[in-house]
């Protein structure tokens, strides 16, 4: 049998430049929805309480915040591609920070 090749960091770079910034800018806004997703699932049934509504309720919002979280970041990364990257990426953060 022949023998295998192994990737290397190296070729990974060079076959995919630019990922290393796409990556960068993307992870803090995957770690904000996922961090914002768990403290609402912490606190659920004191926020049930709290605004008066069922679990079934708080739980229908925590999914609809990260499935729409989620479309937006993939917007955002298209509209990324075909602007300058800043530019998106500091309109979605300046909107999700305040609300988080």
């Amino acid at each position: 049998m022949g023998r295998e090749h192994v990737v290397t960091a190296t070729e990974i770079r060079r076959a995919a430049p630019g990922t290393g910034f796409v990556l960068s800018v993307l992870a803090p806004g995957q770690f904000l929805m996922t961090l914002d997703s768990s403290f609402m699932n912490v606190s659920i049934r004191q926020v049930a309480a709290d605004i008066g509504t069922t679990i079934t309720g708080i739980q229908t919002a925590i999914t609809l915040y990260t499935l729409v979280m989620a479309s937006l970041m993939i917007t955002g990364a298209r509209s990324a591609r075909s602007r300058a990257a800043a530019g998106p990426f500091l309109l979605g953060w300046s909107s999700t920070v305040p609300g988080a």
